[in-house]
C-alpha cells in the first residue's frame, strides 16, 4: 500500500478519471491530506468515494459514504451510506497470549519496554486473518453497519442500518440485525432467476433511458429480448499501480 501526499492536482487528475471525491464540489471539497491506494486495488469511472482518505477496488456507478479499507471490493451500482466499518485486524487468541506486545512492536507500550529490554521478537497476525469483504453488485448497505471479515454480500442485497453482518448474505435478499439474519426477498424467485439471467449492471444506465426500471420484469425482458439493442458496457479500469504512477508523476 502506498500513501500519496494529496493536493488539488491530484484531485483534479481523478476527477478527469470520473474517480471523485467530492460529491458536489460546488458546495465544498473535504480536506485531505493523504490518499492511500494499493497495487491490487481496480477502479472504474464513474465512482464515487466521498469519505475517508482510500480507494479500494469499486466498479462505476457506485458510491460510499463511509471512509472504506484499501481491500475492500465492491461492484457496481452499490450505494454505501454513513457509518459503515469493517472489522479490524483481530488478537491472535491461539497464541499464548492476545496482547501486542507479540506483533506491534511500533505501539508505545511495546517499544518503550522493548528498549529497555532488549526484546526483539515479533510475529505476524496477519496470517491469521480472513480477507476482506466482497460486495456483489447492486448492492445497498444502510447506516452504521458493521461487516466481518471473509464477508461476501451477493448481488442486488440490502443491509438494513445498525446491521452486524458476520456471515455470507445470498443474492437479491434483505438483511437485518445483530448479528444480522435475513428479513425478506426483494423479489420472488422468477424475477430473481431472470435479473441474474440477463445480468443488467454489464450495462451503463445510459442505455437504459428508454425502460421504466419501476417494472422489473418487463424491463428485464425486454434486455433478455433484444440483446442487439443494448451493448456490454466495458470501461477501462485503472489498476492502483496505474494510480500511483499517475499520481507521482503530476505537474503542479
Amino acid at each position: 500500500m502506498v500513501n500519496l501526499e494529496f493536493n488539488e492536482s491530484v484531485r483534479n487528475k481523478l476527477d478527469s478519471m470520473y474517480i471523485h471525491l467530492d460529491r458536489d464540489s460546488e458546495k465544498g471539497k473535504r480536506t485531505i491530506r493523504t490518499i492511500k491506494i494499493s497495487d491490487e486495488t481496480f477502479v472504474e469511472p464513474h465512482t464515487g468515494f466521498y469519505a475517508g482518505d482510500s480507494l479500494c477496488s469499486m466498479g462505476s456507478f457506485s458510491y460510499s459514504n463511509s471512509p472504506l479499507p484499501v481491500g475492500l471490493q465492491i461492484g457496481r451500482y452499490c450505494a454505501l451510506s454513513w457509518g459503515i466499518k469493517v472489522t479490524g485486524p483481530r488478537h491472535p487468541y491461539e497464541w499464548v497470549t492476545i496482547s501486542n506486545m507479540t506483533y506491534d512492536r511500533f505501539a508505545a507500550n511495546v517499544r518503550s519496554f522493548a528498549e529497555k529490554s532488549g526484546y526483539t521478537k515479533n510475529y505476524d497476525p496477519r496470517v491469521l486473518e480472513k480477507p476482506m469483504p466482497v460486495i456483489g453488485h447492486d448492492v445497498w448497505i444502510g447506516q452504521n453497519v458493521t461487516i466481518n471479515r471473509g464477508v461476501r454480500i451477493g448481488n442486488g442485497a440490502v443491509v438494513a442500518a445498525f446491521s452486524v453482518v458476520t456471515k455470507n448474505i445470498p443474492p437479491f435478499e434483505i438483511w437485518g440485525g445483530n448479528p444480522a439474519r435475513k428479513i425478506k426477498d426483494r423479489f420472488e424467485e422468477k424475477t430473481r432467476d431472470l435479473i441474474m439471467d440477463v445480468e443488467w449492471w454489464n450495462y451503463d444506465f445510459g442505455q437504459f433511458q428508454d425502460l421504466d426500471l419501476r417494472n422489473v420484469d418487463e424491463s428485464m425482458n425486454f434486455i433478455k429480448e433484444n440483446p442487439t439493442k443494448f451493448k456490454p458496457y466495458t470501461p477501462s479500469k485503472m489498476s492502483g499501480k496505474e494510480l500511483i504512477k499517475i499520481l507521482t508523476n503530476i505537474d503542479d
